[in-house]
């Protein structure tokens, strides 16, 4: 029993395989899905929910070419550009140039408020097609939240670690490879053997490590027995040769066959089958080394639910992508510390203290950090000095606006920070109107 658990563990680090800082993959699927629950009722929520398992297997696809890069290092850089805007954007164009645009257009609806959509204009494909591009684009945007707000307070609070600053370098999302992780060299060579031959046994067999024991593998663990997951995304097959397209249209000199899209969807599926079986086992074990992380993944800042309400704002930028004759301005979709939030830490390097907007579309480097793009007063109306950063990954196609006070904070003072208009994204769009919110410092530092 033992040396089964020993595999099926193994499996499921595969998934976290180079993840220093990322949300696990069953917990990419969940936050996916709250995001589909958060929408109002309408024809964009019908399609996410009758092709449900799509969403989920879109919302685990970009990890999966991490694993398979371990032994074929192109397959990291595919992984790498799945998660950012600029592949979004190439997913929308390839859906709108086989017709699924055209095809909602079609739809009709309904002749009464709540009256039962009727989808029968729009063929399976493209509802499949439109579900997956939509979990895809919400992993890349809940990596962002999840990374930034809510793992840095894990590690100060759960695992007594510095959260000052990630410690990737921006314009990766991940961390080293996987390469080290292995054992005796033949056993990579075995796996790499599995992975051409599409072997879902073999390439369970073929790993020799055991998983990452990182907070996102703790937080998958917990999410799977709490909130008992289906996991719907493993019985749906990747659309290889579509993604191979966008790779094609989004940077064509990676030269990205349907070839690699399968492998890599191969370990995540093998990944989050072996997570789904140990679970039961390990997530007491992963409760006790993580309490606070624990209680709190869902609700906490960064969180499943949070998150979720970004993705389902991110939802809405990409239908109006797809379905409209433009997108929509450049919006926040979400902020921390939460707008009326109290007791937030004065260090300006504490984990809770971080001032960040996330944005529905990203916007280049050169246009967030601008002078007068995110401003923080104090209640006097005096600015407050401190740096604007872009992104915390890559800080050209990511959805973070990060100000970074150059000073401690006063204790028991009130904040507000203002997205400008000044700020442009990559379709040369400004907000409609500034942001802005609120927060209250704790009384003492020491609080």
């Amino acid at each position: 029993m033992k040396h089964d658990l020993k595999a099926l563990a193994a499996v499921a680090g595969l998934a976290l395989c180079g993840s220093v800082s990322a949300a696990g993959m069953a917990t990419h699927a969940l936050m996916a899905d709250v995001g589909r629950e958060a929408l109002p009722d309408g024809v964009m929520k019908t399609i996410l929910t009758q092709h449900r398992p799509s969403l989920l297997a879109g919302a685990i696809h970009p990890d999966g070419g991490y694993g398979s890069g371990a032994v074929f290092p192109e397959d990291r850089e595919m992984a790498e550009r799945a998660h950012w805007e600029d592949f979004n954007d190439a997913f929308i164009a390839h859906l709108r140039d086989i017709g699924c645009a055209g095809e909602l257009r079609n739809v009709p609806l309904p002749r009464q408020p709540y009256g039962l959509l009727d989808l029968n204009a729009l063929s399976d494909r493209c509802g499949k097609l439109i579900a997956f591009a939509f979990g895809n684009a919400a992993h890349g945007l809940t990596d962002e939240i999840w990374d930034s707000l809510f793992e840095p307070v894990v590690r100060e609070r759960d695992l007594a670690e510095p959260a000052a600053s990630l410690v990737q370098p921006r314009g990766h999302a991940h961390g080293p490879s996987c390469r080290n992780l292995f054992g005796p060299p033949g056993d990579a060579a075995r796996l790499r053997r599995a992975l051409q031959r599409g072997d879902e046994a073999a390439v369970q067999r073929a790993l020799s490590f055991g998983p990452v024991p990182g907070i996102e593998y703790a937080m998958d663990m917990i999410a799977i027995v709490e909130r008992n997951l289906l996991l719907d995304a493993t019985l749906v097959a990747p659309p290889a040769a579509d993604l191979a397209a966008v790779h094609a249209r989004n940077r064509p000199e990676l030269g990205i066959t349907a070839a690699q899209v399968r492998r890599g969807f191969l370990v995540s599926r093998a990944a989050v089958l072996g997570e789904r079986l140990i679970a039961p086992v390990e997530a007491p074990r992963m409760r006790r080394a993580m309490p606070w992380a624990a209680g709190n993944y869902h609700m906490a800042s960064g969180g499943v639910t949070d998150s979720g309400r970004m993705v389902a704002r991110l939802y809405e930028h990409l239908w109006a992508k797809l379905t409209a004759d433009a997108p929509l301005p450049v919006r926040v979709i979400g902020v921390h510390p939460e707008n009326g939030e109290h007791d937030v830490p004065v260090a300006a390097d504490a984990a809770e203290a971080r001032i960040r907007a996330f944005t529905g579309q990203s916007a280049p480097e050169a246009a967030v950090e601008q002078p007068g793009v995110i401003c923080l007063f104090d209640e006097a109306g005096n600015r407050v000095p401190g740096e604007t950063r872009s992104g915390i990954y890559d800080p050209e196609w990511g959805h973070v606006i990060d100000f970074r006070p150059d000073a401690d904070l006063m204790p028991d003072h009130r904040y507000t920070v203002v997205v400008t208009d000044r700020l442009v994204d990559h379709f040369g769009l400004t907000p409609e109107s500034a942001h802005s919110w609120s927060f209250r410092t704790a009384a003492t530092p020491g609080s």
